[in-house]
């Protein structure tokens, strides 16, 4: 059911995730709006993958 994960889109999606986190640790100040996008924006891009691909039964 997650097969999504292989696909290269996530796993791509994924090591942008891993890579925005680390920069944002050290680069970007604890508590900033900038920061929060940041995190927020890497986030989604996972995500919007995994719905696209299992779409929500309502």
């Amino acid at each position: 059911m997650e097969g999504y994960k292989k696909l290269a889109s996530y796993i791509l999606a994924t090591v942008i995730f891993d890579l925005t986190m680390e920069f944002v640790k050290r680069w970007v100040r604890s508590g900033s709006r900038i920061r929060d996008q940041m995190e927020q924006g890497a986030r989604s891009g996972k995500q919007c993958i995994a719905e696209k691909v299992i779409p929500c039964k309502a």
